[in-house]
């Protein structure tokens, strides 16, 4: 495996081919962009390949240029998150890459994509699949809870569907760390509303 991973890393620094695919954007560090999962304000994300491992990957894509200094927030508030949760209805953050106008989220890949587009596309739950699914998505807001984290995005777009039935929740962009005693202020639409603590507790 470490002849592997040198070959690759020599790949990397002097294959013209993997250079020119780096320049166009096809491929960053040891991942091999592939097609678009999804797109949203500020990001792209797309499935990639690593190169040594082969295993499917996502990368959350964000040019810096476009980044509001709220989005950056949220976005620092997002790596945080993640990089202090391990569970396996969570989707899991493998690394953070920097280039001079990008920035790179390496997460794990749910091959079901949205529970949204489930959904739409073929309508409504089964009761007994919708108990599966809302007992590991609890399961995942308990872990959070835990650890002093409230997700507030919580949607069918921000739960993803993995292989024999694992949901995993995602976009962690507006979660934050609850602080003991004080009290959250959320800004929704034009109204302002007051979360205690009591309420996630």
């Amino acid at each position: 495996m470490t002849q592997v991973y040198e070959k690759t890393q020599n790949q990397l620094q002097n294959d013209k081919k993997w250079q020119h695919e780096t320049s166009l954007g096809k491929r960053v560090a040891l991942y091999k962009l592939q097609n678009e999962l999804g797109r949203g304000n500020f990001s792209t994300v797309k499935m990639a390949i690593h190169e040594v491992t082969k295993e499917r990957l996502a990368i959350k894509i964000l040019d810096k240029a476009k980044l509001t200094p709220k989005a950056r927030k949220m976005l620092s508030r997002e790596i945080v998150s993640m990089e202090s949760v391990h569970h396996p209805n969570i989707i899991r953050l493998y690394e953070v890459l920097e280039t001079f106008g990008k920035i790179f989220l390496v997460v794990e890949y749910a091959s079901g994509g949205e529970l949204y587009n489930k959904i739409t596309t073929e309508g409504r739950l089964s009761e007994d699949d919708a108990k599966i699914y809302f007992l590991q998505i609890l399961s995942a807001v308990k872990h959070l809870h835990d650890r002093d984290i409230i997700h507030r995005d919580i949607k069918a777009e921000n739960v993803f569907l993995s292989v024999r039935g694992i949901v995993k929740l995602g976009d962690l962009g507006f979660s934050t760390k609850l602080q003991q005693g004080k009290s959250i202020v959320l800004f929704i639409s034009t109204r302002r509303l007051e979360v205690f603590p009591q309420v996630h507790t």
